[in-house]
């Protein structure tokens, strides 16, 4: 179907790109909401405010499920009741589309133990493959049947470079291979 603003919601990681003292820089962020094409967003602006009511033109970077958006030319203002690195963007343009694999996959086979944010039961699992900005693994448990947008906690056995920290995920898919789940995620930051 039709690609656009209208994929956007709150908690969306994204990047502004914005003329600051006559060079481009990006600025990083999450979506606080959107209505229709009004996205509300809070940016790490630095301390410097990138834009004033009257507004200033930005590109906007948003991946949303595996795809990232690209729009030029977007409208970016302070919100007006809106704390310190709060901002409207008007995206009244359709995107352009872009498949988001830029880092390459690894495969990747050891064994894991998979948590659901907010519950306790862990999962017994295997990893497939993992890349800077995501990972996938499988498990036998039908409450990944269901799990698109929920957020995982995976402990990686014998993987040194994690240092014993957990890798944090957002499901974007899960695919039921004869019971066996294979479950896609996006990290919140490339890595």
């Amino acid at each position: 179907g039709f690609m656009g603003v209208q994929d956007v919601h709150e908690g969306m990681k994204l990047s502004v790109s914005v003329q600051v003292e006559g060079c481009k820089r990006d600025f990083f962020g999450e979506v606080i909401s959107r209505e229709d094409k009004e996205v509300t967003v809070l940016l790490d602006d630095k301390g410097k405010a990138l834009a004033d009511k009257k507004g200033t033109l930005c590109q906007l970077r948003i991946v949303v499920d595996n795809v990232l958006y690209s729009w030029e030319e977007v409208s970016l203002h302070v919100e007006k009741q809106g704390g310190e690195g709060r901002y409207v963007l008007l995206v009244d343009k359709n995107p352009q589309v872009f498949n988001r694999r830029k880092y390459p996959r690894m495969p990747f086979v050891n064994k894991c133990s998979i948590t659901l944010k907010g519950e306790d039961a862990a999962y017994d699992g295997k990893m497939v493959n993992i890349s800077a900005n995501g990972f996938a693994f499988s498990v036998r448990n039908k409450v990944f049947a269901e799990c698109k947008g929920k957020q995982v906690l995976i402990a990686v056995n014998d993987f040194a470079v994690l240092g014993g920290k957990p890798l944090v995920g957002r499901v974007i898919r899960s695919s039921d291979n004869e019971g066996e789940f294979i479950v896609g995620c996006r990290m919140p930051e490339d890595s």
